[in-house]
């Protein structure tokens, strides 16, 4: 018999997932909280590991509205309320990639 062994989500796409015990379904199909945010560019264009090798070395977890990220070479976690503290969060992120980042909602963004 088939049966689910987790559930992953990933609030920011490109980042890294967080395991969740249970996740609702919304009405348009898709799990809560999934790929909530997403990195874009100046251009507008997806901020993902296609374009940029450097998101595969930054780390995310992820507790509720917060997110905690890291380089995985060691650099201590900087942490950001998702809410709240998206401009401090878009900083980082900008300086970090060495272009200008915004953590949006993908709410009517085409994924």
């Amino acid at each position: 018999m088939p049966y689910l062994a987790r559930i992953l989500i990933y609030p920011i796409k490109a980042l890294d997932g967080v395991a969740v015990k249970q996740a609702k379904v919304t009405t348009g199909g898709a799990l809560e909280h999934d790929r909530e945010f997403a990195m874009l560019d100046d251009k507008n264009r997806f901020v993902n590991g296609k374009r940029n090798v450097k998101i595969h070395k930054l780390r995310a977890k992820f507790d509720a509205s917060m997110i905690r990220v890291s380089i995985q070479e060691g650099e201590a976690e900087q942490v950001f309320h998702l809410h709240r503290e998206r401009s401090q969060l878009e900083t980082w992120l900008s300086e970090y990639f060495g272009l200008s980042v915004a953590a949006k909602l993908t709410q009517g963004l085409s994924r």
